[in-house]
């Protein structure tokens, strides 16, 4: 079984985790460094269901710094996002995805909007993830939707659009409902001066 088959088969088969269980993450990540992937796809569901405290999800979330963020915690984290994630159907192949960093504290400009926009212009079939300004002044809606490119396709709209124009925005409260209960924690981290 592939490493996605396992995290697949873990969402899919387990009942969701306890809530207290959360801290128990946030104390192996704090005395590790990092988690292993089937406790970050638990602490990740925690964190997507929202029944443990904002405190403690807050908690979690402070001592999930970048530099503790490996390879294996970020590719069972995006795993869990995907199962939850509605499918775009599109004839597009390779779709190019290029979700930009957002919340990193720096002011930077739209660069990953404007690289999937390029891109497209270029015949790149394009899938750009993102969002509305959370912590920064202008998310890529913000400056999609100033431009007169729809931000709020469905995925059907959104898979015809990368046919038809190489380009589509995926909104992500639209695709990741799931973060609905992390949005605004992100908020909060960054007002702390936690990158997010």
């Amino acid at each position: 079984m592939s490493f996605l088959e396992d995290v697949h088969s873990l969402i899919r088969d387990q009942q969701n985790p306890q809530p207290e269980f959360l801290a128990s993450y946030r104390r192996l990540l704090e005395i590790n460094g990092a988690l292993s992937w089937r406790d970050t796809v638990q602490a990740i569901r925690l964190l997507i269901l929202g029944t443990p405290t904002e405190a403690e999800r807050l908690k979690f979330l402070r001592e999930l710094t970048p530099n503790r963020a490996i390879g294996e915690m970020l590719a069972s984290a995006a795993a869990v996002l995907r199962e939850l994630a509605p499918t775009v159907p599109t004839h597009a192949e390779p779709l190019f995805d290029c979700c930009g960093t957002g919340g990193d504290k720096l002011g930077l400009f739209n660069i990953s909007t404007l690289a999937g926009l390029t891109l497209g212009a270029c015949s790149v079939p394009v899938a750009k993830h993102g969002n509305k300004a959370i912590t920064s002044s202008c998310g890529s809606a913000d400056l999609l939707e100033a431009l007169g490119i729809p931000t709020n396709l469905s995925p059907e709209e959104a898979g015809r659009t990368i046919d038809e124009k190489n380009f589509a925005f995926l909104f992500a409260p639209q695709y990741h409902s799931a973060t609905r209960n992390v949005q605004p924690l992100r908020k909060r981290l960054s007002e702390e001066g936690h990158p997010t």
